[in-house]
């Protein structure tokens, strides 16, 4: 993935799954290197705010197609309506 003509990420698509291989790293984790997070599907972003909440997740950062969270471990995970485009890879 791109961004005014400089790569910012590599994101790999496993079916609905994604490894987002990150330069810039949002929500916790170390200030510097680069930073992975794992990305599961979700249909609605608000009902995934709801259910993280219920569950005592905290939502570590946001944008408009994406939650992060924290797994037990301190990594980065995450659930997103992002879809890549029929046919790439």
């Amino acid at each position: 993935m791109e961004s005014e003509g400089v790569l910012r990420a590599v994101w790999l698509a496993a079916g609905e799954t994604v490894l987002m291989l990150e330069l810039s790293l949002r929500g916790d984790g170390p200030a510097l290197g680069s930073g992975h997070v794992l990305i599961f599907p979700t249909e609605d972003l608000i009902a995934a705010s709801e259910r993280f909440k219920a569950l005592g997740i905290e939502v570590k950062d946001r944008t408009a197609s994406t939650l992060y969270v924290s797994d037990p471990d301190g990594h980065r995970a995450g659930v997103s309506t992002f879809r890549f485009a029929e046919g790439r890879s």
